[in-house]
């Protein structure tokens, strides 16, 4: 009859601690707002939302007239200057002028240079282009209406890769490194598994809950993953660190 406890005990089915399991929420690998340098009326907006723009697509150009007539006087005045550089450095080879006004003319023409760079930099910041290849997700201002300086015209993102975020307890996160892989599954939708890879693992752990934030990046070039959707991840099933 003593051996009842023991047959009790070896039937008994062992329950093994469940594997490390994260979820969290998909963010933009990039996620920019795009604003104008200067003041002034937008003249055209180039792009709606949902378009794809590539890095320095140019998204709208603000009213130029002034800017462009200034760029096409100092190229005259360039132009005049550079003609009498050339004239008196001519004329200083052949002993007719001294060196003093050689070397003025080309100062000024060197300025009138300088002058023309300017204005075709005041030029360019009535256009305002794309920092990053993405999507436009938010249009602020239409054609014919003003913008300040610095103010937010255009919201783009980009989502050819996207971020899982998570938050695991520090004593998972010990193990974990950057460069390892991993399989992200999406339980909410009908997607499969995508390869994720341990990008960055915060250095601080959160003193409220003792928690430390994790960024897996994800693959997402046919744009089947969006920004906000939930995913999950098993730590167990971590590879080794990929090497360079």
């Amino acid at each position: 009859m003593k051996l009842l406890p023991l047959f009790a005990a070896l039937l008994t089915p062992v329950l093994l601690p469940a594997a490390p399991a994260a979820e969290g929420v998909l963010l933009p690998f990039r996620e920019v707002t795009v604003s104008s340098a200067v003041q002034g009326i937008l003249a055209a907006v180039n792009v709606r939302e949902g378009d794809a723009v590539a890095t320095d697509a140019l998204l709208a150009t603000l009213i130029d007239r002034v800017e462009a007539a200034e760029v096409a006087r100092f190229a005259k005045i360039l132009e005049q200057r550079e003609f009498a550089a050339l004239g008196t450095q001519n004329l200083f080879r052949d002993q007719v002028v001294s060196e003093g006004e050689a070397i003025e003319k080309r100062i000024e023409r060197d300025i009138a240079k300088l002058q023309h760079q300017i204005a075709l930099e005041q030029l360019d910041r009535r256009k305002i282009r794309s920092p990053i290849d993405g999507l436009v997700v938010e249009k602020k201002k239409e054609a014919g209406e003003a913008v300040d300086e610095n103010e937010p015209v255009f919201h783009l993102v980009d989502i050819s890769r996207v971020y899982l975020q998570v938050f695991v307890d520090a004593s998972e996160a010990l193990k974990l490194k950057a460069g390892q892989r991993l399989p992200v599954a999406f339980p909410e939708h009908q997607i499969p598994p995508h390869d994720g890879i341990i990008d960055f693992i915060d250095p601080r752990i959160d003193g409220a809950s003792g928690l430390v934030r994790i960024k897996i990046l994800i693959d997402n070039a046919g744009r089947t993953l969006i920004a906000g959707m939930r995913g999950r991840v098993n730590l167990a099933e971590a590879s080794a660190p990929t090497t360079p």
